[in-house]
This record gives C-alpha cells, sequence and structure tokens, in this order.
C-alpha cells in the first residue's frame, strides 16, 4: 500500500471526507501530531482507523519553545508511555525560518536533543523538519544512530549527499525546482512521498489532500523516467524498510 508518510488530518476542515477517498483509492498516511494537545487527537484517531491511518507524535519546533521543562517532561514521558502504538516519533526538527530569536532557537535544539535521545532509546524512526536550519539539522543528526526521513526538504540539494536518511517529496515539488533538483540527486531507494496536508496543496485555495500523493507519485515517475508502477513498488518497499512490514499488513 502507498502511504503519505507526512500529513495533519487534525488540521483538516474535512478529515472525514479525505479519509473516505484514503479507503476508496487504498492509499494509507501518517498523521502526525505537533504538540500535546494534538499528540492526544492523532492516537485516538488513529485507533477507529486502523489499517489507513497511522499514528506519529512528536514537538514541533514552533510548540516547543513555549513548554516548560514540566511540560516537555511530561510530553517525553507520554511518547515513550505509547511507543507501541507509534510508527513513528515526529513532527520533530528544527525551523530557523520562523524562530528567529536566539534564545528560542537554543530552546527548540534543547527539545530537538531530547527527543533525538528518546527515539534512539525507544528505536524508532523519526519525521524532521528542517526549514531554514538544513544543514544544521542534518549534522545533528550523524551524531545518533537513527533511522527516518527529512519532510519537505528545501535546502540545497546537495545536502542529500551527507545523509543516509530518506527524504520524503511533497505535493509542492508540483511548483518547486529545488525539490525536483533533490529527487534527480536521491536514489529511489532513499525516496518517500509526503502530501503535508491540509498545507502545500497542488491548487491555490483549495485544501491538500493525502490522496494526492498519486500527484507527487506521477511527478517523481516522470523525472526519475520509471514506470509509475515500479516506482510504487519501489517506495513500498522503502516504506517496509524504514516503518516495518507489520504496519502494512
Amino acid at each position: 500500500m502507498l502511504v503519505d508518510v507526512h500529513c495533519h488530518l487534525h488540521l483538516m476542515r474535512k478529515h472525514r471526507e479525505a479519509l473516505e477517498k484514503l479507503k476508496a483509492e487504498k492509499i494509507g498516511c501518517i498523521t502526525h501530531g505537533l504538540d500535546p494537545s494534538s499528540n492526544r487527537y492523532v492516537l485516538e484517531l488513529c485507533k477507529k482507523e486502523r489499517g489507513v491511518v497511522y499514528p506519529s507524535i512528536g514537538i514541533h519546533p514552533r510548540y516547543a519553545v513555549n513548554l516548560s521543562e514540566e511540560e516537555l517532561e511530561k510530553e517525553l514521558a507520554f511518547i515513550e508511555e505509547n511507543s507501541r502504538e507509534i510508527i513513528c516519533i515526529g513532527e520533530i526538527g528544527l525551523d530557523y525560518y520562523r524562530i528567529t530569536d536566539k534564545d528560542n532557537r537554543r530552546k527548540e535544539k534543547e527539545v530537538f536533543l531530547k527527543l533525538l535521545e528518546l527515539a534512539e532509546k525507544l528505536e524508532k524512526p523519526i519525521s524532521v523538519h528542517s526549514r531554514g536550519a538544513e544543514e544544521e539539522v542534518i549534522e545533528t543528526l550523524g551524531s545518533y544512530d537513527l533511522e527516518g526521513f527529512l519532510h519537505c526538504f528545501t535546502g540545497d540539494p546537495k545536502l542529500s549527499l551527507k545523509t543516509d536518511f530518506y527524504f520524503s517529496i511533497p505535493t509542492l515539488i508540483l511548483r518547486n525546482g529545488k525539490l525536483r533538483e533533490l529527487v534527480n540527486i536521491l536514489e529511489t531507494e532513499r525516496i518517500l512521498l509526503e502530501t503535508d496536508s491540509p498545507y502545500l496543496s497542488p491548487w491555490r485555495r483549495i485544501e491538500n489532500s493525502p490522496v494526492n500523493i498519486k500527484l507527487v507519485l506521477a511527478e517523481v515517475s516522470q523525472i526519475k523516467g520509471l514506470d509509475p508502477n515500479h516506482l510504487k513498488k519501489r517506495i513500498e518497499e522503502n516504506q517496509s524498510r524504514i516503518f516495518g512490514d507489520e504496519w502494512f499488513k
């Protein structure tokens, strides 16, 4: 089964409609929590939609800067307590594009490192945000024994040569030349697909949906000069390697 490895169903206005389309198309999605509230929503939603929606919980850098030490430790404990229920840990990472204050950057980095340590301890793959901090994120990941993927990576495509991590290619590739260059550089064995729904819609003023992963598959197939069915099989193999076969049976 093809899977949208990074979306946020809890933020979608039409997530019920999106779920029905996923079922009809036999496509799965990994929906990501961003903070304590959405992490709990994600877990509850996925209990009701097993086999279609898979849970990932974490602390997005935008929310990390607002957590007290007590709140952070509580959320790290919550992630660990629910580790058997989640497919990966995310969304986590650094955002130097939106977070410019030095103290806040230091705080988000501290939270990111704690989450990396937790993921290493739990042997869970990670879903990583890196906007504006791509080189630092890749350098940091090199210090840990982890698997995972960089989501919607819009940094220098050549940085992909400095890491063994996977890269999830978003619907943004339909209007972004840098992502097309990234796909050209990457071996197919390191490619996953995502929509980041409800964001990054291929169309203005229309909410993105996980089912639009089919558009990403078509675009990546064209860039790579591969038959879409052949590429789909390779990406499904990538999914199994990083997350484990048991999730998609």
